[in-house]
């Protein structure tokens, strides 16, 4: 895999991680209900700042706070972690990587996007490394399960399948199918 600035695809396939799946299956059927760390991109509307700027944008296009919700790990301010979390981090070329566990459920929507890494930003202000985002499929892909990054859509992808894409790269991820969509983000400082 080469992690120059010239990455010249949309997204790339950097292998597939492999877990102890019947105890990553238990975590995500413990956590399948949980409502506490459910949030609509479109709550914080009333913040300040660019955050603020893209939700309005947001907004103009229907996009609303019952449509937008995802259930993250780090939703609260206390993250909730998985023993497994470090298995896939140990497997990426990142440095103070954070494993997010993330869940869509039907009908949601994470509209077109760049990631902005503001708490790995916030945390290494100092660091002048590139930040990366890997995403791992927590499951096989189910019909539709939707991600496009740039002008090309990813799909029939398998658990424990691992995809990057060159920071700034826009993406939209959605699920219109009929059953949860877990993914995981690995977001790190770049180490190759």
């Amino acid at each position: 895999m080469n992690f120059s600035k010239n990455f010249d695809t949309d997204f790339a396939f950097f292998g597939n991680c492999q877990l102890p799946w019947s105890q990553v299956a238990q975590d995500l059927a413990s956590v399948s209900t949980d409502v506490t760390r459910l949030n609509s991109i479109m709550q914080d509307n009333n913040s300040q700042g660019e955050l603020s700027k893209i939700t309005n944008e947001y907004a103009k296009y229907g996009y609303t706070e019952h449509n937008t919700k995802i259930w993250k790990t780090t939703a609260s301010d206390t993250k909730l972690t998985f023993d497994w979390e470090k298995l896939i981090v140990d497997q990426l070329p990142l440095d103070r990587a954070v494993a997010t566990l993330t869940r869509q459920d039907p009908g949601q929507i994470l509209p077109w996007h760049q990631d902005r890494f503001f708490m790995l930003r916030r945390l290494n202000p100092d660091d002048p490394r590139p930040i990366w985002r890997f995403l791992m499929f927590m499951e096989d892909w189910k019909i539709g399960h939707v991600l496009q990054v740039g002008d090309s859509f990813l799909h029939h992808w398998h658990q424990g399948d691992v995809y990057v894409w060159r920071p700034g790269m826009h993406h939209v991820s959605a699920n219109i199918g009929l059953e949860i969509k877990w993914t995981c983000n690995i977001t790190g400082f770049l180490t190759v």
